[in-house]
């Protein structure tokens, strides 16, 4: 259970992330109603710095597919690898609830991108983002 006090550092990262993904998630959902549902219904991982969340991953178990629908590291602890960290809890989980794959969308040749292909992701279909020619992958990791 999400106590109220990570409630609201979860909103604050989700908002303040905002720009770091291209395109932003606000041109593409509400991130006050983004932030609800995932923190209501997904499958939410983090990781605290003095006491304050300062990374998390989020996701959805949906039948045997889980999904990755954000991950974001604080610039003041990138480097430490916490995003490897967070993404291989996300894996674990995802193994225990017994899902057969794991499944997200990235923007392609981002430093994101790379740390899932580390992992053993493969592009299943390109796309471009509607709002900006943006050119996206989705990936999969069968487990």
């Amino acid at each position: 259970m999400i106590n109220d006090k990570d409630r609201t550092d979860i909103l604050n990262i989700i908002i303040k992330s905002d720009g770091d993904f291209k395109p932003s998630l606000s041109s593409r959902v509400n991130l006050n109603e983004y932030a609800s549902k995932l923190i209501d219904n997904g499958v939410i991982i983090t990781n605290s710095c003095n006491d304050k969340i300062n990374a998390l991953i989020g996701g959805y178990n949906n039948n045997e597919i889980a999904y990755i629908s954000y991950l974001y590291v604080d610039d003041s602890t990138r480097g430490q690898g916490i995003s490897k960290k967070l993404l291989n809890d996300f894996i674990k989980t995802s193994n225990v609830n017994g899902n057969k794959s794991i499944r997200l969308t990235v923007r392609k040749e981002s430093v994101a991108y790379y740390l899932y292909f580390s992992h053993g992701f493969h592009i299943i279909n390109e796309f471009e983002y509607s709002d900006n020619e943006t050119l996206g992958v989705m990936m999969e990791l069968l487990l």
